[in-house]
């Protein structure tokens, strides 16, 4: 990653990170240190496709602003699936070639778009929603927040950032796409291990529900900002002092509760 667009990404207005500002900020940087060319494409049988023309007879690839939107329109009005349509349905008229066909021309690209680009495009979303950047109403950021485990500052953190900074014009200015950035912990089992699908040790978020009852809202008012790690599930966004006292008085399944501050 070019030493300007460290720059960049330093000087990018986030307005704060929490629990850590030092260390979460950091960590993201390195990242982005150290990364190379990001290629946005994967060949996938699913996946969002990246709607690109190959001709047939060159080497010649066309995905540019004016065929992207005509396949986009195509797409809408006539309810097309890329991987199933016609070829004819996506070839605009400036590419047919006199004497031949759409198909006898060109195919249509069978890559997928990268899940990261994918999602870290999501604030272009907001815009659309009218809930994004807007400076008339002194609303700086796209997203206030953005709330991810510390796993995310390799992933969907810097590819937000990025999208966001290396989409916009030389017009514009080069902002993060959220205001604040909270890194929460992950959940333990007994072992004091990360839960995770692949090692089978994931309790039900439902089973939670279940066996322990609403926290006061002391704990959901208060300011400070703390990642609790307990024995069984992590609570984020609470003082432990005072939901070490809740627990304490609870009869939940989960009265064993051993409250300890971690850092991500």
């Amino acid at each position: 990653m070019s030493l300007s667009f460290l720059l960049f990404v330093r000087s990018s207005c986030i307005l704060s990170l929490l629990p850590d500002e030092k260390t979460a900020r950091n960590r993201l940087e390195s990242f982005i240190r150290s990364r190379s060319e990001w290629c946005i494409s994967r060949q996938r049988v699913w996946g969002v496709p990246i709607p690109a023309l190959h001709h047939k007879h060159f080497d010649r690839v066309v995905l540019d602003t004016k065929s992207l939107d005509y396949i986009l329109d195509a797409m809408e009005k006539q309810n097309l699936d890329w991987w199933t349509a016609p070829i004819e349905n996506f070839v605009p008229p400036w590419l047919l070639e006199e004497g031949q066909t759409a198909d006898e021309t060109w195919e249509k690209g069978q890559d997928t778009m990268d899940v990261w680009f994918d999602s870290g495009t999501s604030w272009s979303m907001l815009v659309e929603m009218g809930v994004g950047q807007n400076r008339e109403s002194g609303r700086m950021f796209h997203a206030d927040l953005c709330l991810e485990g510390s796993d995310q500052h390799r992933g969907w953190f810097q590819s937000q950032l990025l999208t966001s900074l290396g989409s916009a014009s030389s017009k514009e200015e080069r902002i993060s796409p959220y205001g604040s950035l909270i890194t929460h912990g992950m959940v333990l089992d007994e072992k004091g291990r990360k839960m995770s699908k692949s090692l089978g040790n994931v309790v039900s978020p439902m089973s939670i529900v279940q066996h322990v009852s609403v926290l006061p809202r002391e704990l959901l008012d208060s300011r400070d900002l703390h990642l609790i790690g307990c024995r069984r599930p992590t609570f984020m966004g609470c003082h432990s002092r005072l939901l070490e006292r809740h627990v304490n008085r609870s009869n939940s399944a989960f009265s064993d509760c051993q409250v300890t501050e971690e850092t991500p």
